[in-house]
């Protein structure tokens, strides 16, 4: 589905969306997306796929990292769960290709892998440009151990320049380790 030419796609509290294999919600430049569940009626959208190993991947440009303009999209008040003993290693939040973010209010818990991971130097660079930020997220069972928030690179593996995915969690005040209280079923 495509919302382009300024339009607005609104979905009420309480929608459930799936999406088919093969399907996406793509909103275009000058078009927008409105949607804020409540409480008691959240906005659930998911997909009838296989499991994927991430929850949200997100990229820029493949051969231009630096191409404009350049993929900046704003998450607020998400919920990020895996089951923490699911097949494979699964990420919360994979940026990479030159992509900005501006996340907030989000709770990860369950991922087996990692919290976040920055594939890039070029995506690394923006969160010293203030384009790559993290406010109000709290991480929960995180990783092998239900505590390791990233995953250590150095040689062949540093695929970032050097980027500290650990310290830039803890430098944004970011709650590690707090339990939200969720239901047992909550991760599967």
């Amino acid at each position: 589905m495509f919302v382009e030419q300024g339009a607005t796609l609104t979905i009420e509290p309480g929608t459930r969306i799936e999406g088919e294999p093969g399907s996406a919600l793509v909103v275009t430049a000058k078009s927008s997306l409105r949607a804020q569940g409540e409480r008691q009626a959240p906005i659930v959208m998911t997909s009838t796929q296989a499991a994927g190993d991430n929850a949200i991947e997100a990229d820029n440009n493949r051969d231009d990292h630096d191409a404009k303009p350049r993929s900046a999209p704003t998450l607020a008040n998400l919920t990020l769960l895996s089951p923490p003993d699911a097949e494979g290693q699964r990420r919360a939040l994979l940026l990479r290709r030159g992509t900005a973010a501006d996340l907030r209010n989000v709770l990860v818990a369950g991922f087996n892998g990692a919290l976040l991971d920055v594939r890039d130097a070029a995506t690394a660079g923006l969160a010293g440009a203030d384009r790559l930020r993290l406010r109000g997220l709290l991480g929960h069972r995180i990783g092998p151990d239900g505590t390791t928030w990233t995953r250590p690179e150095a040689g062949e593996t540093d695929d970032d320049g050097g980027f500290d995915e650990g310290r830039f969690l803890r430098a944004g005040g970011q709650w590690l380790g707090r339990d939200p209280g969720l239901p047992a079923s909550a991760l599967g």
